[in-house]
């Protein structure tokens, strides 16, 4: 079973560079709103998507409201080259604890820009 972080400990880990945020939302669901710096990777390209790409660090999965992650989390927990968590409450808790989430607008020049936010860590990387 993954162990759950509140929105307030992934977004400190998130920002630290301590843990990768992975969001196995859809495409659709993506693509009207997202957390800067997190890579997509739907659930159904799982288990196989993550490889090395994530190493070297826990990663954290998130869905919309925390019910998918709770549904897959043998999935995600096997995907994980590491230790895995799931973020409480999906991007809802998230969008509702204060921290940032982006519109596709919002989103697009960030990644034409700083290439690293396709590497699923924030850091100091400004929009």
């Amino acid at each position: 079973m993954l162990e759950l972080l509140s929105p307030q400990d992934a977004y400190a880990l998130f920002r630290s560079g301590g843990a990768f945020l992975v969001d196995v939302r859809t495409e659709k669901e993506f693509l009207k709103k997202a957390i800067p710096g997190c890579p997509l990777l739907p659930l159904a390209a799982l288990p196989d998507a993550l490889g090395p790409r994530f190493a070297g660090g826990p990663v954290v999965f998130f869905c919309r409201s925390g019910r998918r992650t709770r549904e897959k989390a043998d999935v995600l927990e096997q995907s994980a080259p590491g230790r895995a968590f799931q973020m409480e409450g999906g991007i809802l808790a998230w969008e509702k604890a204060g921290f940032p989430v982006w519109s596709l607008r919002e989103l697009l020049p960030c990644y034409a820009v700083a290439p690293r936010y396709l590497e699923g860590r924030l850091g100091s990387v400004s929009p």
